[in-house]
């Protein structure tokens, strides 16, 4: 059986700069400023990635409920006395259809937002750390 590589694994940049020496720059913290980076980058993946479980999960309720809340109408509608009544009980299921409809339409995008504003956060704290990373780290002026 033959062995297989990893395609996607780079060289080991500690290895690949052990024998340059640049004046005033420190390869260790480099990488350890690119490690939090990439830290971040997956924390912000696996946040957007449980928001957009979420909100199928929530939208498959919502469905559920609308398909329960359909069936519920009909039934409602098919014994109705007359064609008066059959009037007003589809105007009270066609508006509380809208309503719910709006109210679920207006929850999933609170969700997607609270996911967005959750990840945006992570990222803008790792972009402000980076910069603060670079002032701490970066070459050093002789004085």
């Amino acid at each position: 059986m033959t062995e297989r590589t990893n395609t996607f694994a780079g060289p080991d940049v500690q290895k690949l700069f052990a024998g340059f020496a640049i004046p005033g720059f420190d390869a260790e913290a480099a990488v350890a400023v690119q490690r939090k980076t990439i830290e971040a980058l997956g924390a912000a993946n696996t946040r957007a990635y449980e928001g957009f479980q979420a909100y199928a999960v929530r939208q498959t309720e919502m469905w559920q409920e609308a398909m329960t809340e359909s069936a519920k109408g009909l039934k409602d509608l098919a014994a109705a006395r007359d064609a008066k009544d059959a009037a007003q009980k589809q105007a009270k299921l066609t508006q509380a259809a809208l309503e719910k409809g709006f109210g679920n339409a207006r929850e999933l995008g609170e969700l997607a937002f609270r996911t967005q504003i959750e990840v945006a956060d992570l990222l803008g704290r790792r972009f402000i750390e980076s910069f603060e990373d670079v002032a701490k780290n970066g070459p050093k002026r002789k004085q």
